[in-house]
């Protein structure tokens, strides 16, 4: 029964600012994602005496603001994982991570109005709450030991 792991969650924030100034008045709370989700799946299948855990995952965070009066958008991201784990010992375990596989570092940012009919988006880097570029693909050893 244990063969396989599935876990997922989904947030949703409408948060909004209730402020005596205009500009912030109704904007959303800057650094609250309205939607976030992640899901995984892993295995564990027996090879040789030992367990390997291949796994993959997905993580998706909507469009946010950095800022109160919602002027700078940090554009929405959808991250792609995979590893495998491998269990030698009774105390040992080792992994390979690749984090975002598809190397997505640009979205695009749909303005609100569009300053003409020709351009309603520009391209933007994908990045964390701050607003610091992410990383492309990144890999990941790991070792983990207990006792």
């Amino acid at each position: 029964w244990r063969t396989l792991t599935l876990t997922a969650n989904y947030t949703y924030i409408d948060s909004r600012q209730d402020s005596p100034f205009a500009s912030y008045d109704d904007k959303r709370l800057p650094l609250r994602p309205a939607h976030e989700a992640y899901a995984k799946a892993e295995a564990r299948v027996p090879v040789g005496g030992h367990e390997l855990r291949p796994w993959g995952d997905l993580m998706f965070t909507s469009g946010n603001f950095i800022d109160a009066a919602n002027l700078f958008q940090v554009p929405s991201r959808l991250l792609v994982g995979v590893g495998v784990k491998a269990q030698l010992g009774e105390h040992l375990l080792f992994g390979f991570e690749v984090k975002n596989l598809t190397a997505n570092q640009v979205e695009s940012i749909t303005l609100d109005p569009p300053p003409s009919a020709s351009v309603s988006t520009i391209p933007r880097a994908v990045s964390d709450f701050l607003g610091y570029p992410l990383p492309g693909r990144a890999f990941y050893l790991t070792s983990e030991a207990s006792f």
